[in-house]
C-alpha cells in the first residue's frame, strides 16, 4: 500500500476526504522525538480536507471501526486543557506557524 493510499484510508476512517485542490497536501519539516529507548521520526503532512456527509460517516463507523471514535479535535489557537506529549506539542507549534 502506498503512502497516498494510507492517507486516503486514514481520512476515510476520520470521516474526511482530501479536497481536489492540487496543493491540498503539504509536507512540513520532519523531526525526531527521542524516547529513552528509541527514536520516533515524524514527517507531518498538512492536508486540506472536507467532511464526508453524516450518512457516510455512520456507514464508515459501522463497517470499519469496532469501537467508538477516540480522536479529539483541538483549536490550534487555544491552549489545550489536557496534558500533551512533547511531540504533540511540537506538531501543534508547527501547525500554528503554518
Amino acid at each position: 500500500m502506498s503512502n497516498k493510499d494510507e492517507i486516503a484510508d486514514l481520512l476515510k476512517t476520520l470521516g474526511l476526504k482530501a479536497t481536489a485542490n492540487k496543493n491540498a497536501q503539504q509536507a512540513l519539516t520532519p523531526f525526531r522525538h527521542t524516547f529513552s529507548h528509541f527514536h520516533l521520526d515524524i514527517s507531518p503532512i498538512v492536508i486540506e480536507c472536507i467532511q464526508l456527509e453524516s450518512t457516510s460517516i455512520g456507514q464508515i463507523n459501522d463497517q470499519e471501526i469496532s469501537e467508538p471514535r477516540k480522536q479529539k479535535w483541538y483549536d490550534l489557537h487555544n491552549e489545550a486543557s489536557v496534558g500533551l506529549a512533547a511531540s504533540t506539542k511540537k506538531l501543534i507549534g508547527l501547525l500554528q506557524n503554518y
